[in-house]
């Protein structure tokens, strides 16, 4: 199954880079970190804790053209690696183009009252 998430930051991505990325989900950046004990979230998850550190330690970050591939786990039996597509927006138009459809669907979540459905309300 296909997940799309778009995540809008404040501040400008253009210095992201490969290594910062994966320096910000080590928890290894100072300047953002993470936050995150990875061994708690898969106790809540029920993944086994075994699984943890080897999928730490399989994360590599590559620079493609428009963003970055995460990938987590080696592919099986020399099967193709199934990565996580980070896209970064840089260039004004494209980030205009990606708000301006964003807002179109809230219109819409309004008109359809799915917002306040999701409150508890009729």
């Amino acid at each position: 199954m296909a997940w799309w998430l778009t995540v809008y930051c404040r501040k400008s991505v253009k210095s992201l880079t490969a290594a910062k990325l994966r320096a910000g989900i080590n928890d290894e950046d100072p300047s953002a970190s993470a936050g995150i004990d990875y061994f708690t979230l898969a106790e809540n998850y029920r993944v086994p804790e075994r699984q943890v550190a080897p999928a730490l330690k399989a994360l590599k970050i590559e620079p493609v053209p428009g963003g970055f591939e995460l990938h987590y786990r080696p592919s099986k039996k020399g099967g193709p690696p199934h990565p996580i597509r980070i896209e970064v927006w840089r260039e004004k138009a494209r980030v205009a183009e990606e708000l301006n459809s964003f807002s179109v669907i809230v219109d819409h979540w309004k008109r359809t009252k799915w917002l306040a459905m999701r409150r508890g309300q009729r």
